[in-house]
């Protein structure tokens, strides 16, 4: 599995980064094979964003929530 995370107006903490691996290690036990997975995590305003999509050789997924 391929992994990217980027963070946009926000820092990157070990915290952060701990909690989007341990988050992405349960999508390999849906999607076996070539999959990659890019993470997303933002802030605007007060609310606190986070988006990932999940590619995969015969499927996209993509999921967007705030906080």
């Amino acid at each position: 599995m391929k992994l990217k995370i980027s963070f946009k107006h926000l820092d990157h903490t070990p915290a952060l980064d701990r909690r989007i691996h341990e988050k992405s290690e349960k999508f390999e036990k849906y999607f076996q094979g070539k999959t990659s997975v890019q993470w997303t995590c933002w802030v605007h305003g007060d609310e606190h964003w986070a988006e990932v999509k999940v590619h995969g050789p015969k499927f996209d997924f993509f999921a967007k929530a705030c906080a």
